[in-house]
């Protein structure tokens, strides 16, 4: 489950449909509004990379010598879903800010 929670929400990144307050933003001028588009991807790139990656590569490591009672695996297995969606999300960040800037020339 947890697995399928982090990748769905890598996923769900990477399609820039995750949940969003968008009134003030589609309020705004077209170039305003992909400037705010593109600090909120970076927002959340560096959520993934400082707390997600580095915050949960310490707690893969630290829980691999705990085992998971029902699958006999160690639980840093189990976590290491963490850091390797953050992996995602910020390759859907590049992915999805070149967009963006493509957007913002064309405007």
């Amino acid at each position: 489950f947890v697995w399928m929670v982090m990748y769905g929400s890598a996923y769900v990144f990477g399609l820039r449909e995750h949940m969003n307050i968008g009134f003030v933003r589609d309020h705004m001028p077209p170039k305003t509004r992909v400037v705010v588009e593109m600090l909120g991807e970076l927002m959340v790139a560096l959520f993934a990379a400082g707390v997600m990656i580095f915050g949960g590569y310490k707690q893969v490591t630290s829980q691999m010598i705990q085992m998971d009672a029902a699958l006999q695996i160690p639980m840093g297995i189990i976590y290491s879903a963490v850091p390797v969606s953050a992996c995602f999300i910020l390759f859907y960040f590049v992915y999805n800010e070149m967009k963006l800037a493509k957007k913002l020339r064309e405007i």
